[in-house]
């Protein structure tokens, strides 16, 4: 295993704390570039830098278990895996969790390819459960909605093989993006890659610049995606990812004794996870239109709301975690709701009840420096906030 290579590189006596020798360990230098290709199989919003989770956890032994109730993308995941760490992610958007899913198979892109191309030529997959309207006339080709749609069906209906998780994967991460002059990428007309663009903004745009939707083949991009990101994966570890709302007790499927919690949470105001990947949400089962109805989010509501929720949830981790376990949190701010964020996580630990202790905090820098995507949402903003790694410790 790979981690195995790196524990040689670290003093053992030192690996219980979390300023050792390995601060010095260039984590990705000893991880071949190839494997790092599939955590881009979907580009999402605020996502940050693999390199933060392989920096924190590179002196995980072996048998560690790993944790991140707030997964997303599912990078600490993919992190656990290239170190061949087992982990488990959890998150409330069905995106996120599909993502995160098809990162953790082990596949040859041409299983994938020919799941595709089976859907395609299947006349029992064909739906006229087309959606219809100025956005989709504009978003897509008519042959290439088509297409989408009955993909989309039969994986609605069937979704359990890695050929059909990795498919999925796949589709999100093509479904919209910006047009090429020559080669294309994305299935959509000229969009943001990691959002979906309101219906009524993206019609006004298209029809301002005279854009329209180029007629892609579907299996033409799965081919080129799939040969591009499962060409080589790392070696299979266990791991999972579940649809669940970290505020929630943790079902007992998923009770194990995590030694690493590696997480980022949503910051106090961001609501509009749902609305600007609605698009994808609709891929995966939600409705032809985004809803703009604020729903029940942990990041709505006031400071003191937000402090209290988040406590529910390293309550929750706590009980599923092993004395003396590592806590690390990257948290901060949006710069429209400006915050004492670093006075916030802390009353959220203390309002848990649990044994977490804070043992530092330090500066990430800016969203901007990790290549977080969270100042997409705010145009009117120039420059984003920095950003802190909280590190905690479990004692009992």
């Amino acid at each position: 295993m790979l981690n195995e290579k790196i524990a040689r590189k670290i003093n053992p006596k030192e690996t219980s704390n979390f300023s050792t020798e390995a601060d010095h360990l260039d984590v990705l230098s000893l991880i071949p570039k190839k494997q790092f290709t599939l955590n881009a199989i979907a580009p999402y919003y605020t996502m940050f830098p693999i390199q933060f989770p392989l920096d924190k956890l590179k002196i995980a032994a072996p048998n560690d278990w790993v944790l991140d109730p707030f997964c997303g993308r599912g990078t600490t995941i993919y992190a656990s895996r290239l170190l061949g760490l087992k982990s488990i992610g959890i998150d409330k958007d069905p995106v996120a969790v599909a993502i995160t899913k098809a990162k953790l198979i082990k596949i040859t892109p041409e299983v994938i390819i020919r799941e595709c191309e089976k859907i395609l030529s299947n006349d029992e997959n064909f739906t006229d459960n087309i959606p219809k309207g100025e956005f989709w006339d504009l978003a897509f080709d008519n042959d290439t909605l088509a297409q989408i749609c009955k993909i989309k069906e039969s994986l609605l209906n069937d979704c359990k093989t890695d050929a059909r998780i990795g498919l999925r994967g796949i589709m999100l991460g093509a479904l919209h993006g910006p047009t090429g002059k020559k080669i294309q990428s994305y299935l959509s007309n000229q969009m943001p890659r990691t959002y979906t663009t309101k219906p009524g903004s993206a019609v006004r745009y298209w029809i301002k610049h005279n854009y329209t939707p180029k007629k892609i083949n579907v299996l033409d991009i799965v081919d080129k995606r799939a040969r591009r990101y499962y060409e080589d994966v790392p070696k299979k570890v266990n791991s999972q990812a579940y649809l669940h709302d970290a505020r929630k007790i943790f079902p007992k499927k998923f009770n194990k004794k995590f030694r690493w919690i590696v997480t980022s949470p949503p910051y106090l105001g961001m609501n509009n996870y749902s609305t600007n990947q609605w698009l994808r949400e609709w891929f995966v089962g939600g409705d032809e239109k985004p809803e703009y109805a604020i729903k029940n989010n942990l990041a709505s509501g006031s400071p003191k709301k937000f402090e209290k929720e988040l406590s529910n949830v390293w309550r929750n981790v706590s009980l599923i975690s092993d004395n003396d376990a590592h806590l690390v949190i990257r948290f901060g701010a949006l710069p429209s709701t400006p915050y004492d964020f670093e006075s916030i996580i802390q009353k959220s630990l203390s309002y848990s009840g649990s044994e977490w202790q804070v043992e530092k905090i330090e500066s990430a820098g800016s969203s901007e420096d990790g290549q977080r995507q969270s100042n997409q949402f705010l145009s009117s903003v120039k420059h984003s906030m920095d950003e802190i790694d909280v590190y905690a410790r479990k004692v009992s």
